[in-house]
């Protein structure tokens, strides 16, 4: 796509941010108009951030995921170890995993992570 406006990309954030199963080509054009909006400081970092990496993760690059979460933690969206753990879990990364999964606990998300740590002791 060439020269995005904040426009067009707030339309296409809205239009897909809530679809439960994008293709590769919706996902790349939502990573975009994400990617646009973080160069300019229309909303909050945090949001942008965890919404990319929750994309990242959904097409296997887990390294930008892991990325794009770390960051938004930095902002102090602390909801965002849950994902983290689950892609450190997809990555076999058990421990940093695990890890996430008790920081998340204690930042008040104690139901999801002990979902999260049932699960990856199945796996250790």
């Amino acid at each position: 796509m060439n020269q995005m406006t904040s426009e067009e990309a707030g339309r296409i954030i809205k239009a897909y941010s809530f679809k439960p199963d994008l293709n590769e080509d919706e996902i790349a054009l939502l990573i975009e108009a994400l990617e646009y909006m973080l160069e300019g400081d229309c909303f909050t970092e945090e949001v942008w951030l965890f919404n990319l990496g929750h994309l990242y993760g959904r097409i296997g690059e887990y390294r930008l995921a892991v990325k794009y979460f770390m960051s938004a933690l930095e902002y102090g969206a602390d909801i965002a170890y849950l994902p983290l753990a689950d892609t450190y879990f997809k990555m076999g990364e058990f421990e940093k995993a695990y890890d996430c999964y008790i920081k998340a606990a204690e930042s008040g998300y104690e139901k999801p992570a002990a979902a999260g740590i049932r699960r990856l002791k199945q796996w250790m």
